[in-house]
């Protein structure tokens, strides 16, 4: 018994020192994307009138252009099923990494579900169709349409519902791995889609090692 319980104060003594030390890191380090920038660009494009895709490519060329090291080439990005929360979608992820991400999630139908609750402040552009947000802590949803920036702080979540043609640019800013259980339970003890799961991976895995390409060929401007 007394093993057991000197097992547990040390592991929750680990963790509180990992908290501590990712939160120092968060607060400390420099950061790639400017969240106002993200929201120009999605404003930009707010409401679009053409195909979708289209949009999408130009958001693509307008980060590419702003950001030509940290966003994955075109050959390398593709629409993936996304399925977190009891919503599907499908993303399209432009940058990942420990700390951030860029990408444009949208629906073709309605789907509702739960937004998740990580480590992660998140900010996402409406840029066509709506999504109904519900609080937790409020008895009123609220509508946000082409334009809305919405927001949400580290630990904060609410329940979603995005209208059919609901497309938002959305950019991440945290400790991106603590968002990992939410992302991929539904995949796993779902709807076993792995070929979702495994091209979303794929992405990812390009994104990181373009990041840790470019540490290495520039680790004399980290420090």
């Amino acid at each position: 018994m007394l093993a057991c319980l000197r097992n547990v104060v040390i592991l929750t003594i680990c963790v509180a020192v990992f908290v501590y030390l990712v939160n120092i890191w968060l607060a400390n380090k420099k950061y790639i994307f400017s969240e106002e920038a993200i929201i120009k660009i999605g404003k930009k494009y707010q409401e679009p009138t053409v195909d979708m895709k289209k949009v999408i490519e130009s958001i693509h060329k307008d980060f590419k252009a702003m950001y030509p090291d940290h966003i994955l080439p075109k050959d390398d990005v593709q629409f993936v099923f996304f399925n977190a929360g009891g919503w599907l979608g499908a993303i399209y992820m432009m940058h990942a990494s420990l700390t951030e991400f860029v990408l444009v999630y949208g629906t073709t139908m309605d789907t509702s579900g739960h937004s998740g609750r990580y480590w992660v402040n998140r900010t996402d552009i409406i840029l066509s169709g709506e999504m109904l947000e519900w609080k937790e802590g409020e008895v009123k949803s609220k509508v946000h349409k082409p334009g809305s920036v919405v927001k949400y702080a580290w630990g904060e979540a609410s329940a979603v519902t995005y209208k059919a043609n609901m497309w938002k640019l959305s950019y991440g800013r945290g400790f991106i791995p603590s968002a990992l259980p939410y992302v991929t339970s539904s995949y796993i003890f779902g709807n076993h889609d792995y070929l979702s799961l495994y091209n979303m991976f794929k992405i990812h895995v390009k994104s990181f090692w373009q990041e840790f390409v470019y540490c290495i060929t520039h680790i004399n401007e980290l420090f």
